[in-house]
């Protein structure tokens, strides 16, 4: 029988869709020769179909109780993340000899290789496959625009429009102090980027309300923030799959990292520093601007020109993808 291509979906948080999964998936499709099924990562032990290729690539997993997947899967451990969250959880003595099996595992991030690490398991750095995605969506120099994107800046601070969602949002977020935090975040980001570049950027969103678009339709918005990101003359974003894309596509990107707890620093452990970026200390207000060659304020007027650090992660994980499903 003819091996089967399967691809990565996911099922909504209670706080909504994120396209970044989606726009990981996008890179994994770039190397299938067509997409026979659509799995969904929190419920992978349940797939009972025919053996089917897959690139196992991305955050795992917030559904730690359907870990590990179905026999009939063959995986492949790239861009492999277990959040803080989860790893008791999924590294059980059954869920270490499952990776000890197909190892080494590739690992998105410096917390997971050395968290597996510790227990036995073969693993490596990998990065994030989003660091492919030239292999589709990038464009000709001539093609790029004057555009600027501010993609969720501070996102670990809500939205004013999330906190006025109803009278008992709006009444937990008085109690807590989430206006407040509201306030400062607006200053921050006021002080982080001039007004001449936040008057003419374009301001766009990673994270949807819950909903049931389906599927064909999230790849499509996945697929549209790609193209535009393609043509922007800069990004400043907090989100990795808005950055790490970023620096595939050739397009100037400056990262804001704003985050202090165990879980988002799990996940970002090694990856900010193939960034320019800038650090902010929600707590003291503290802003350090950490570029290749500059340390200075960000300018409309500046050209920045992205690290390259990623080019070597970015080779092997094309010749470990192409290896995989030609195999």
């Amino acid at each position: 029988m003819e091996m089967k291509y399967g691809l990565l979906t996911y099922t909504d948080t209670p706080t909504g869709t994120n396209i970044g999964d989606y726009i990981q998936s996008l890179a994994a499709r770039q190397y299938l020769p067509q997409v026979d099924q659509l799995l969904n990562r929190e419920r992978l032990d349940d797939y009972d179909d025919d053996e089917v290729k897959l690139i196992m690539n991305g955050w795992f997993t917030h559904t730690p109780s359907h870990w590990i997947p179905a026999k009939n899967i063959h995986p492949h451990f790239v861009a492999f993340h277990i959040n803080h969250s989860v790893q008791s959880r999924m590294l059980t003595q059954e869920g270490i000899t499952y990776l000890k099996t197909h190892g080494p595992i590739g690992c998105r991030d410096l917390f997971t290789t050395e968290l597996l690490q510790s227990k036995g398991v073969p693993a490596f750095y990998s990065g994030c496959l989003t660091l492919t995605l030239d292999l589709k969506y990038k464009v000709a120099d001539k093609e790029r625009g004057d555009d600027i994107y501010i993609v969720d800046p501070i996102f670990n601070i809500e939205e004013g429009e999330t906190l006025l969602k109803s009278p008992r949002s709006f009444l937990s977020a008085l109690l807590r102090g989430k206006f407040i935090d509201l306030f400062r975040k607006k200053r921050l980001i006021n002080r982080i980027i001039p007004k001449e570049i936040r008057k003419k950027a374009i301001y766009t969103h990673h994270q949807l309300p819950p909903n049931d678009i389906p599927d064909s339709e999230r790849f499509r918005i996945a697929e549209d923030l790609l193209h535009r990101y393609a043509k922007a003359k800069l990004v400043i974003t907090s989100r990795i799959h808005c950055a790490l894309p970023c620096l595939a596509l050739g397009t100037p990107v400056i990262f804001i990292d704003s985050f202090s707890d165990s879980s988002n620093k799990s996940r970002l452990k090694g990856l900010t520093d193939l960034f320019n970026r800038i650090e902010v200390n929600l707590k003291t207000g503290e802003i350090h601007y950490m570029y290749k060659n500059d340390s200075t304020p960000v300018s409309g007027h500046k050209i920045y020109p992205n690290p390259s650090a990623y080019l070597r992660l970015a080779d092997s994980l094309k010749e470990s993808c192409k290896k995989f499903i030609a195999g």
